[in-house]
């Protein structure tokens, strides 16, 4: 239970699909793997909610506002359903997970002087 049966094993352990993201992955990678995804998933919403509150414009805003929404809406049809498993969703989710990541890197490099930078 610590590190999980490995991916797709709990299809052997229920003897049917989990219907839940979550209880796949906690039987799958365990509680170890699981508390890593969750933690990546807070850690992305904290920083598009910081991308949000810390925007130098509109398009900014939005997009961290937007990435926030999305990002919730996703986790919560996991409950009921593998959609981190659909590479309709996972594609866009990391394409969109890299340009809020790299408004952000933006935006500390804004706040911080380049002479600071030496």
């Amino acid at each position: 239970p610590i590190f999980g049966v490995g991916w797709w094993g709990g299809r052997y352990i229920l003897g049917t699909e989990a219907h839940s993201q979550y209880l796949a992955y906690l039987i799958e990678v365990g509680i170890f793997g699981f508390g890593i995804f969750l933690w990546l998933m807070i850690r992305m919403f904290k920083i598009s909610l910081w991308v949000r509150n810390n925007a130098s414009d509109d398009v900014v805003e939005g997009l961290g506002l937007g990435y926030a929404a999305g990002l919730a809406g996703i986790l919560m049809t996991c409950f009921f359903s593998d959609s981190l498993e659909a590479f309709r969703i996972l594609g866009p989710l990391w394409f969109m997970t890299g340009l809020v990541v790299s408004a952000r890197n933006i935006l500390l490099n804004q706040k911080i002087p380049s002479q600071d930078l030496r």
